[in-house]
Parts: structure tokens; C-alpha cells; sequence
């Protein structure tokens, strides 16, 4: 295999390879660009590669893979084995190529495919060997999809005839991404969010053909909800859609099986493999409607067991409420003022669980004046929870969605070298598709001038202050911290969140990457960027984590 990924080339340097070849062979740039299936590198020039090995590009001959690799520096040529290795022994690199091979065969985007199989974390470890679900649990793909990428990994399969969408008649691309903007727009969403949540921005590359993409009911990254609701705008028979309030999440259930698995030193995708609920992670905030635990295949009588305990669920019976979990949850959600959706939002996480809570200071002094910068389009910014002075909650954004708070791009003024880092880092965290955002309403740090105390904007602080390593903050206050641990309390019970901080604190810069990509608990801003001074020094984590800890009955 070539020594592409090794390189850490950057998009930029792979179109420039390729047109250079184009040049030597005296051929377009864009053509041979568009036959490797890489017009999507010009998006992002300056983000690293990410597609398959040169040798595994489609629609390239030897001789323009061999120019390629030159232009690289990489060698000439490099062999290749006739047949890929056993499916046991395929590393990541082996599946990335095939998932981009197949988007290719179907006139797809290869980045596309393989974020609507789960498989972007690959890329962060090419060369390692595989060790997903099989193609035919891969989550998001159709059927059609799933064979062409068994075929490219030399694996037996029947290509089948391109699936009908739905048995009562044909509808144009066009028509269906009108459908789901339709829908969209009903529920305060972006379009073009939800028609990539959905893994169909393909569509309109040629808006008047036959759609021939998977049913909608098998479409990756659209709720129950969403899905009956562009059936029917599309005219179709619209299906009955799980209630609304169900007592167990497909997510709960997920989450419950993973943590069974690290109790049991197992990985969390073979048990949910082996229990046979891969599924799930197509419909997260769907009802649960599968098995009763004691029935899941493949799971031993002690992992079902654990499996119930982490539920609350007695042998048989319905959900058990945890110690004062009733009080708390109808305390909250009777608290909390919903004025959103934010237009700042993603209507999916893209595949990832809800692991962290992070939390924020505004640099603000109203609730009111907060929101209304959270629901502007020209902020860019959101988040789900803000909590007043006066210990007020408004949520923006709805925890299943993936709003933009805790993001890691290039700032103004800094080099190429340290923008890179930065967005290497959020790819390698995804913080924003991981985490639930509060923000307290607090001006942060302060300016003393004579016996008075003034913000970043010049205007008077009112209220406490507070000298925290040689700087003046405006403090929270005891409703608003009181609040916060509710609120955090019942974020972390409804997504199985440990009541836990990461290892350097929560709110010291962890330089290690790796460290927070797998870290699952609660954290400041500035724990995750060392641009961000937020919820600042003079935040009171631990009366943060023993109210939660109390709460959630684990003091």
C-alpha cells in the first residue's frame, strides 16, 4: 500500500499533484480531478487528506497514478496484492478505499458514504487493522451500496438492481430535496443541514433525474418524525410514528450497552453487534422497540443483567426511576423555557453519542440580550442551554441536534502552522458532536478603574466581584449555580454522562488530543481550547460536582 496517509498531505497538495500530472499527459486538470472522484478536496484545500491510497483512486490510469505519485514524492511504483487480505485482516486505510471505490462506482461523494457508515474515525489511525461491524451491519448504507463495497474488497456479493425508493411510484431528485426543505423549514431547521444530515447533497448534481438512493425510511440522520413528514410531502403512505415520549431511547440503549462493555472490557460496537441493535444508531431519540433485554441474541446472562441495572429496569418490568431521579427530572423540565431552535444548528451529530457537557460563560449580562445573539444567522454560533443570573434556563437548540459552541478553527491573525492544529484538534475531539453547551450569563473577566468595575465593552458591572489569580471577575450567582447542578444533574441521567472531570481538571488546557477524544464527563471551554478562558477560575467546580454527584445519588 502507498505511503500517502504517512505524508500528512494536505488537500491543496493533492490537487496540485494531480493537475500536474494532467499537464505531463496533457490532459484537464479538473477532468482528471473529477475521474478520481476528488472534486470535493477544493472545499477544503488546506485540510489533510483524507481519501483512499493514489493506487486505489478510481478512473485513473497506471501511468497518471504513477505521475501523481511522483508529483508526491512518493515512489514510482509501488506493488499491490491481487487480492485484499482476509476481512479479519483489513486495515482501515483497506475500508476507506473501498467505501471511496463504491461512492464512485454509484456517483456518490466518497466522504459522504463513509460518514453515513460510522467509519470518519477511521482516518485517524489508517494503518491499523480493521476492527468495525461487517458491510452488512454497516449502519446508513443501502443495500446497493453495501455490495458495491463488499465487491471492492473482494468480498462474494450480488449487485442488485437499484432499490425502488418507494413502492408507490418514481420522484425526481429535485422533488425530494424540496420535500425535505419543506421540512426543514416547518421545524425552524436549515435545508441543506438536514439534506446532509440525510446523505443527500449529492442530489443536486443533476436535480431532474430518477431518485434511486435508499428508501426514506432507511435515510441516515432524519428522526421518525422527520422521515413520515417528507413521505409526505412527497405524496407517500405516511407510517405511524413512535410516540414522542418513550420511556427508553434507541440511544439510552446504546449508551447502556457500552458502558456494559467497558465494565466488561469488551468494545461497545461488537457488543451492540453481537445484541444485534446496530440499528439503533440510525434513529438515536426513536423509541426503543426492540427486544426485551432478556431476549437480545448473543449476550450472556451476565452482560444482560448488567444491561438491566444501567436501564433501572427490574426482570421484565418497565423503567425504575433512580433515587429521586422523578423529582428532579419534573423539577427541571418544568423549568426550562424552550425559545429556539437556533439557526445556528445541525439537525444530527453525524453518528456520535451525546459524551460531554461543557460549560461557558456568555461575556454577556442579560439572558435576553444572550439569546437573541444565539438566534441571529450572522452569530454562527449557538448552544443548547442558557442559564440566567436569575437562575432562569432557555434552550435554543434540542440536545439531539448539534449546535456550534465549542469549535476549534483558524483565529484571526494566527499562522497557517497553528490553524491547521487547530482544526486537526476539533477533528480529532469533535467537541460540538459530542457535547450538550451551557452558557451562564456572566461578563467574565473585569477592569478595575478607581472603586468601580467595568466589562470588555466599557460599560459598569453590577453585582458581586470577585479576585481570582490576579484578576477581577464578575461572580455567579447562588440562583444561578443552583440551576446549573440541576440542570447538569438531569443532562447527565437522560445520556448516561459520568459525573466525572478529566484528568487535568475542568478547566486546564489538556494539550493531549487523544485524552478528551475518548474523555466522557463534564468540562469548561477552556479545558478544550487554549483561546478560552470560560466559565473562569472563579467557577466553583467542585460545588458543581458534588450537587450533581448528590443528585444523581452517588455522594
Amino acid at each position: 500500500m502507498a505511503d500517502t496517509t504517512r505524508l500528512s498531505v494536505t488537500n491543496q497538495q493533492v490537487i496540485n499533484a494531480i493537475y500536474k500530472a494532467a499537464k505531463s499527459v496533457g490532459r484537464n486538470g479538473w477532468d482528471l480531478l473529477s475521474r478520481a472522484g476528488l472534486t470535493s478536496l477544493v472545499r477544503d484545500r488546506q485540510g489533510l487528506y483524507r481519501g483512499p491510497d493514489i493506487e486505489a483512486l478510481p478512473g485513473l490510469t497506471a501511468q497518471e497514478k504513477a505521475l501523481v505519485r511522483e508529483a508526491l514524492g512518493l515512489p514510482a511504483e509501488v506493488p499491490q496484492p491481487e487480492t485484499p487480505p482476509p476481512a479479519a485482516l483489513l486495515t482501515n486505510q483497506q475500508m476507506i478505499n473501498a467505501i471511496y471505490k463504491a461512492a464512485a462506482a454509484l456517483g456518490k461523494d466518497g466522504w459522504d458514504l463513509l460518514r453515513r457508515a460510522d467509519l470518519v474515525h477511521l482516518v485517524r489511525d489508517r494503518q491499523a487493522t480493521y476492527e468495525g461491524p461487517a458491510v452488512d451491519a454497516l449502519p446508513g448504507l443501502s443495500a446497493a451500496e453495501k455490495a458495491q463495497v463488499k465487491i471492492a474488497l473482494g468480498l462474494p456479493a450480488e449487485v442488485s438492481p437499484p432499490e425502488e425508493p418507494t413502492p408507490s411510484g418514481e420522484f425526481t431528485h429535485q422533488q425530494l430535496i424540496n420535500a425535505i426543505y419543506k421540512v426543514a423549514k416547518s421545524a425552524g431547521l436549515n435545508g441543506w443541514s438536514l439534506l446532509r444530515a440525510a446523505g443527500l447533497t449529492y442530489l443536486v448534481r443533476d436535480r431532474q433525474a430518477v431518485y434511486r438512493g435508499p428508501a426514506i425510511d432507511d435515510l441516515p440522520g432524519l428522526s421518525s418524525v422527520q422521515k413520515a413528514q417528507v413521505k409526505a410531502a412527497l405524496g407517500l403512505a405516511e407510517e405511524t410514528v413512535p410516540p414522542s415520549i418513550p420511556q427508553i431511547t434507541n440511544q439510552q440503549v446504546i449508551n447502556a450497552i457500552y458502558q456494559t462493555a467497558r465494565a466488561t472490557g469488551q468494545q461497545g460496537w461488537t457488543l451492540l453487534s453481537r445484541a444485534k441493535l446496530t440499528h439503533l444508531v440510525q434513529d438515536r431519540q426513536g423509541a426503543y422497540q426492540g427486544p426485551a433485554i432478556d431476549d437480545l441474541p448473543g449476550l450472556s446472562d451476565d452482560e444482560k443483567t448488567r444491561l438491566k441495572e444501567i436501564l433501572g429496569l427490574p426482570a421484565g418490568g418497565p423503567p425504575k426511576p433512580a433515587t429521586g431521579e422523578t423529582e428532579v427530572a419534573a423539577g427541571i423540565e418544568g423549568k426550562i423555557k424552550w425559545q429556539g431552535p437556533s439557526p445556528n444548528q445541525e439537525p444530527t451529530r453525524y453518528g456520535h453519542p451525546i459524551e460531554m457537557i461543557v460549560m461557558h460563560y456568555t461575556a454577556s449580562g442579560s439572558t435576553a440580550g444572550t439569546v437573541s445573539w444565539f438566534m441571529n444567522p450572522a452569530s454562527k454560533v449557538s448552544v443548547h442551554y442558557v442559564v440566567g443570573r436569575d437562575g432562569e434556563i432557555v434552550q435554543l437548540v434540542k440536545d439531539e441536534c448539534r449546535a456550534h459552541h465549542a469549535g476549534q478553527g483558524p483565529l484571526p491573525g494566527q499562522s497557517e502552522e497553528i490553524g491547521e492544529r487547530r482544526r486537526k484538534r476539533n477533528r480529532i475531539i469533535q467537541p460540538n458532536s459530542r457535547s450538550l453547551g451551557i452558557e451562564m450569563v456572566n461578563w467574565g473577566p473585569l477592569q478595575k478603574r478607581g472603586d468601580k468595575y467595568y466589562t470588555w465593552m466599557g460599560s459598569e458591572c453590577p453585582g458581586e466581584v470577585v479576585l481570582k489569580n490576579g484578576t477581577y471577575w464578575q461572580a455567579y450567582t447562588d440562583s444561578q449555580l443552583a440551576s446549573v447542578i440541576q440542570l447538569v444533574s438531569h443532562l447527565c441521567r437522560k445520556h448516561n454522562i459520568p459525573a466525572q472531570y478529566p484528568p487535568l481538571g475542568p478547566g486546564t488546557f489538556d494539550p493531549d488530543d487523544k485524552t478528551l477524544a475518548t474523555f466522557k464527563g463534564i468540562l469548561g471551554h477552556s479545558a478544550l481550547d487554549n483561546q478560552k478562558r470560560d466559565p473562569g477560575p472563579h467557577f466553583d467546580w467542585d460545588r458543581l460536582l458534588a450537587g450533581v454527584r448528590e443528585n444523581l445519588g452517588q455522594s
